[in-house]
């Protein structure tokens, strides 16, 4: 039996491999709560940030890889940046690429004083303070196979996302607003001013993302893998 994390990775697995149906077994990617040792409030994860507590701020976390359509986000926010005056992006991860196409990005659309870069590795007692003190987390991969940490340490926190269609990222919202299709810009800014400008909205997606860290604990993953290897050792 193969164990994967989405029903886009069983059909993957199917049509590449051509493995049978009944040979693969879909068991999602555990939310990261780890990461959450306690509540950290806005206002303090902002203050330690340096963040202004009248701005809408959004966050990109991880490493940064051509995959993850950085490119596209600051394009994106240009956009957004037009609408919504007072947003902020944080770009927070240790960079593997070269950033100069990156960064005359940012010159070009004047966005040096909104973009807030931070690239580095983020230590594991930073990481809180940047999922409390933003508005809403995006995940804008151009393409993607499977399932995102980042994604689940934002389910952790309650945060509202907004994610491409690529891989297992569409399991980590419950809302179709919030899913875009990869390497569209237009559409990122879209989401994202829609998030950012309708405060019921954005709640309305934390306790979708509060519910769904539920429905991924590991509680519940544990048990539906033992159920599996007792069906399969029977």
């Amino acid at each position: 039996r193969i164990i994967v994390h989405s029903e886009i990775n069983k059909r993957q697995l199917k049509e590449v491999f051509r493995i049978k149906d009944e040979k693969i077994s879909v068991i999602a990617y555990g939310v990261l709560n780890f990461y959450k040792k306690g509540e950290i409030a806005k206002e303090e994860a902002r203050k330690e940030l340096n963040l202004d507590n009248r701005d809408k701020v959004i966050l990109y976390f991880g490493n940064i890889r051509r995959y993850k359509g950085v490119d596209i986000l600051i394009r994106a926010f240009a956009k957004v940046r037009q609408e919504i005056s007072n947003s902020k992006l944080i770009i927070a991860g240790k960079n593997w690429i070269d950033w100069q196409p990156f960064q005359e990005l940012i010159d070009k659309h004047g966005l040096n004083k909104d973009i807030i870069l931070r690239l580095n590795y983020i230590s594991t007692p930073e990481i809180p303070y940047y999922f409390s003190a933003c508005d809403l987390v995006v995940l804008p991969y151009s393409h993607f196979e499977s399932q995102s940490g980042p994604g689940n340490v934002a389910l952790a926190f309650g945060k509202a996302m907004v994610v491409s269609n690529v891989g297992g990222l569409s399991d980590l919202v419950k809302n179709k607003d919030v899913i875009v299709p990869p390497c569209d810009d237009d559409r990122l800014a879209k989401a994202i001013i829609k998030v950012l400008k309708d405060d019921d909205f954005r709640e309305k997606l934390e306790n979708n993302s509060k519910e769904l860290a539920q429905k991924y604990s590991w509680d519940k993953i544990a048990k539906r893998t033992i159920e599996l290897y007792k069906e399969i050792t029977r």
